[in-house]
């Protein structure tokens, strides 16, 4: 952050406006963060406009880290599983297959299958987990390519459940930014340019952008999202009232907090379902594979005596 503060001073002090020098770190500085100082520039406004850009990466931030951490419990969850799984597999049970051949007698299926899949494993585990490697490697870079996360993306907004949570975050977002906008007196259509690269789902923003040539042609923002039936009758309501009363900016911030807090009531209830699945799956899995090891072990207790 230094060198970056560094470099900005050194850029201005050879002519470039902040903008132009913002420009210049956009790994750092998002396109809608650009956008922002150079409508504050040339509204003579770029301390209000900063203030505005705080106050929106604040409420962005806050947003991001409350899914982050309402999925950090069950993610770790999951791996924890699945290495104990692996372990087990790979390297616990191939120790007890000689006990199994001393017994001298014909093993039940589900052992044989487990036995099976832990020979295999503990022969090519550093097989399995190259190739486990080179899948998220591959999905990484499938989803990197713009046609591949649209669709990936529009499959999301097919699920119900994630539907809903995709879609109050992005509409939370979405309100915060263009009212920040809107504040700073940017018209509609011009706001909506800047927002659009807010939105982070690719099928979303494409619908939001597909609403600048409409609106050019003399329709409301209300009525382009009534149209389009992906967004809920509530958000649309709202925009509709905040352009009849002539205070749709407030009325998105209004938006963004009521829907901000619908995302963290949906995340701790999808949490709180997902907990016990998990742990009910994985000790699941567990039991199975405990079983299958132990089936011998009472075949020989349920066998007659000589």
């Amino acid at each position: 952050l230094k060198k970056i503060i560094e470099g900005l001073q050194e850029k201005i002090q050879k002519g470039a406006t902040f903008s132009d020098a913002l420009g210049s770190f956009p790994d750092t500085f998002s396109f809608f963060y650009i956008n922002m100082v150079k409508i504050g520039e040339a509204s003579g406004k770029v301390d209000e406009t900063l203030g505005r850009l705080a106050d929106f990466k604040e409420k962005e931030t806050e947003l991001t880290s409350q899914v982050k951490s309402a999925l950090a419990y069950p993610a770790f969850l999951l791996s924890m599983g699945a290495i104990t799984i692996f372990i087990m597999i790979t390297f616990f049970i191939p120790m007890m297959t000689t006990m199994f051949l001393d017994l001298e007698q014909r093993l039940p299926l589900p052992t044989q299958i487990i036995i099976s899949i832990s020979n295999i494993m503990n022969k090519s585990w550093w097989l399995f987990l190259l190739a486990l490697a080179a899948l998220a490697v591959s999905a990484k870079s499938y989803y990197k390519t713009e046609p591949h996360r649209l669709k990936v993306d529009s499959l999301l907004l097919a699920i119900p459940l994630v539907k809903n949570t995709i879609l109050k975050v992005e509409i939370a977002r979405f309100s915060y930014a263009l009212a920040v906008l809107l504040k700073s007196a940017v018209p509609v259509v011009g706001a909506l340019e800047v927002v659009t690269l807010c939105v982070d789902n690719r099928l979303l923003r494409e619908k939001i952008s597909s609403f600048q040539n409409k609106i050019k042609q003399g329709q409301s923002l209300s009525s382009c999202l009534k149209a389009d039936k992906i967004f809920p009758p509530i958000f649309t309501n709202m925009v509709a009232v905040g352009e009849e009363s002539g205070e749709l900016n407030e009325m998105l911030v209004r938006i963004a907090s009521a829907f901000e807090t619908e995302v963290n009531r949906n995340l701790k209830t999808i949490v709180s379902l997902i907990e016990p699945i998990l742990i009910l799956a994985i000790g699941g899995i567990v039991v199975l594979i405990a079983t299958a090891i132990l089936l011998p072990v009472f075949q020989i207790n349920l066998l007659p005596p000589r």
